[in-house]
């Protein structure tokens, strides 16, 4: 029976293999060494994937049979139909957000569709109006400011907005673009990062820091992209060789593939005259999450009284930091601490003994270990 797509922190990625082609593959991706490959092929081309918090399903639009579609576990499809009211010609920019609405640009770039795809919803799979409470429509609403907006693929961040690369030629192209659904405007925001001259592209998602990774259409490269005070920044992470034509890109909104708490603080400044409030932001943090990996083994496991143990504990970092750290182990009660016994490494050290505690300062470095052992006697 099919079920649900685990994505957990892994990058997935829809290539095609041929420019006339009719099928697609799916690939599984570690972002952080850029590793992975094609697991299966599909008998269609499905555009605008992308992933469902509110039933961990993958949704995308088959531009084939148009038709939006439920993807399971198997990379099977469930055809959906389309809303009334909606026109079948849709463009490569689609999403959803974290509140189950998908977002659909029609072919012609000049308005966007919101679709209900919360499974238990009156409104499931039919046309919202996000300017209107998310009320029934059975028309699609158009962009505010700009127009045609060509962007051939989007993301949802945490703000409800969607993000995508302008392609094209003219003052706009490669700059991110962010479209606000619920009144329609369309902002161009600062950006600087070294780009390909194909700004076409259709493979965009995000992270739960709201960091936006993109993958140039023909070259496989993936870029990384961070939005601060509406500035964009961005960095050249590698290349993938998984087919001709990147499709999408598909991460879980809550995935964190490289480990990392980002945040930042905000004040609402209240003006004067009754102008509105002004919010200010403080300079995005991130912190580097490090699972540590701890392990303690004794040289035998049957001691008699006056006998020695010999303890070995090794501490393994695989981040690309290296930590200041104070190693603590406090002994059994049985057990006392043989003076000139402790090393770190191989190299003798003295440690600081506090009753039954040991304590010493230790290294470890980046993408490595230390090793610390030490004597005990058995009374």
């Amino acid at each position: 029976m099919s079920q649900t797509v685990q994505i957990g922190n892994n990058l997935i990625v829809f290539t095609v293999p041929t420019s006339t082609a009719t099928t697609m593959d799916w690939s599984v991706v570690d972002l952080k060494n850029l590793s992975g490959g094609i697991i299966q092929s599909s008998d269609s081309v499905v555009a605008c994937i992308a992933y469902n918090v509110i039933d961990e399903s993958l949704y995308g639009y088959d531009v084939i049979q148009h038709q939006i579609v439920r993807i399971d576990d198997q990379f099977q499809l469930t055809y959906l139909g389309i809303p009334l009211g909606m026109s079948p010609g849709i463009n490569w920019a689609g999403t959803i957000d974290t509140n189950g609405f998908m977002y659909l640009s029609n072919d012609s770039a000049t308005e966007y569709y919101t679709v209900d795809l919360r499974p238990s919803s009156t409104t499931f799979l039919q046309l919202l109006d996000p300017t209107n409470g998310y009320a029934p429509i059975q028309a699609g609403r158009p962009y505010v400011g700009i127009t045609p907006v060509y962007v051939a693929g989007w993301t949802s961040l945490s703000d409800g907005k969607l993000y995508g690369i302008w392609y094209g030629s003219g003052e706009n192209a490669g700059k991110m673009t962010c479209i606000n659904p619920s009144t329609g405007e369309v902002t161009i925001l600062e950006t600087t990062y070294p780009m390909p001259t194909d700004y076409q592209f259709r493979a965009i998602t995000r992270d739960i820091n709201d960091t936006i990774y993109a993958i140039s259409p023909t070259a496989g490269k993936v870029f990384q992209f961070t939005i601060n005070g509406g500035v964009v920044t961005g960095a050249d992470l590698g290349a993938l060789d998984l087919g001709y034509m990147y499709l999408e890109a598909v991460l879980s909104p809550y995935a964190n593939p490289f480990g990392i708490v980002a945040n930042t603080a905000e004040f609402d400044i209240q003006a004067c005259d009754g102008e509105e409030p002004t919010t200010i932001q403080s300079n995005r943090e991130d912190v580097d999450i490090v699972n540590l990996i701890v392990e303690k083994i004794a040289s035998c496991s049957v001691v008699f009284p006056g006998g020695i143990i010999k303890y070995c504990v090794t501490v393994t970092n695989p981040s690309n930091n290296e930590f200041q750290s104070t190693f603590r182990d406090v002994l059994n009660p049985l057990l006392t601490y043989v003076s000139g016994s402790f090393t770190v490494d191989g190299v003798s050290e003295a440690p600081n003994i506090t009753g039954k505690e040991i304590s010493f300062p230790v290294t470890i470095p980046e993408n490595g270990s230390a090793v610390i052992c030490f004597k005990a006697r058995v009374s």
